[in-house]
C-alpha cells in the first residue's frame, strides 16, 4: 500500500531513473497480490512408518455425493491403509479410508480422508478436537512381509475389517511417492508427503481375502460398507516417511 500512495505522488517532472525504479516497485507489489501462497511447511515428519494399504474401487455415485459438499470431484480410486508408528517416544497404529481427488482451485491430486481410527484415543481425540481431522479410537493389526500382508481393523466396540494376502503374485518395487493435499471435511486440508520403498501385487482371491464385518455402527465402519470398496491391489512399505503439514483452515 505505501508503494501505491507514494508513486501517486511523485511529480510528473521527477527523473527518469526515478520513475523506472518507481514502476519497479508498482509492478512488484502487483506480482505479489497475484501470486499463488506458499505450500504450507511440512513440520511434522516420521520415519520408519509401516504400511500396508489395499487400494481399489469404490462406488462412484456414493463419493460423489460425498465429496459434493466440499467440492471436490472424485479422480476413480480408493485406498484403505493400516499403519504402524512411533511418535515422540510413544509408539502407536492407524488406520485410514480415502479417495481420490481431481485438482481442485491452486491444489494438485490429492486424497480426501473420509475416516480415520487411531489406537490411542488421546490421539484421536486431539486429531478430531486440533487438527480437524475424522479420528475415532480404535484397533488396528498389520503384519507385512515378504509378499505377504495382513490388516485388521476396529471400532471400539466391534471388528471393522480384516485382509490378508498369502503371496504367489508379481510383485512389483518402487519408490513412487505422494506429494499433495490431504482434504478433511469442512473445506479444510493439510499438506503432505509419502515416501520410501514400495512393493505392490495384484489382489486377487485365490491368494488374498478382503472381509468387511456386517452392520457396523462406527463412523470408519459405516463409510467403508456404504462403499462398497472393493480391493484391486496391495501396497506395502516398510520404511516408510510420512510428513505433514498443519491443518489449513481455509482451502485456496
Amino acid at each position: 500500500m505505501t508503494g501505491r500512495s507514494s508513486g501517486r505522488g511523485r511529480r510528473a517532472s521527477q527523473a527518469p531513473n526515478e520513475y523506472v525504479a518507481g514502476m519497479f516497485v508498482l509492478l512488484a507489489f502487483a506480482a505479489l497480490a497475484g501470486a499463488a501462497p506458499a505450500a504450507p511447511p511440512l513440520d511434522l515428519r516420521v520415519e520408519g512408518v509401516v504400511e500396508s494399504c489395499l487400494v481399489g474401487e469404490v462406488d462412484a455415485a456414493w463419493v460423489a455425493a460425498l465429496l459434493a459438499p466440499e467440492g471436490l470431484v472424485f479422480a476413480g480410486s480408493a485406498m484403505v491403509c493400516g499403519t504402524d508408528l512411533e511418535w515422540s517416544g510413544t509408539r502407536f497404529q492407524e488406520a485410514v479410508f480415502v479417495v481420490a481427488t481431481a485438482p481442485v482451485g491452486e491444489l494438485g491430486a490429492g486424497w480426501f480422508l473420509v475416516s480415520a481410527l487411531n489406537s490411542r484415543p488421546f490421539f484421536a481425540w486431539v486429531e478430531r478436537t486440533k487438527n480437524r481431522s475424522p479420528y475415532w479410537p480404535g484397533r488396528i493389526v498389520i503384519d507385512p512381509g515378504d509378499h505377504y500382508a495382513r490388516i485388521t481393523v476396529g471400532g471400539r466396540r466391534a471388528g471393522i475389517f480384516e485382509a490378508t494376502s498369502a503371496g504367489g503374485e508379481e510383485v512389483v518395487r518402487s519408490d513412487e511417492g505422494f506429494r499433495g493435499p490431504i482434504h478433511l471435511p469442512g473445506r479444510a486440508w493439510f499438506a503432505a508427503e509419502f515416501s520410501g520403498d514400495q512393493e505392490s501385487w495384484a489382489f486377487r482371491t485365490v491368494s488374498s481375502t478382503f472381509v468387511v464385518a456386517p452392520g457396523g455402527t462406527e463412523p470408519f465402519a459405516v463409510a467403508l460398507e456404504r462403499s462398497a470398496f472393493q480391493p484391486r491391489e496391495w501396497s506395502v512399505r516398510e520404511q516408510a516417511v510420512h510428513a505433514k503439514s498443519g491443518t489449513q483452515a481455509v482451502r485456496p
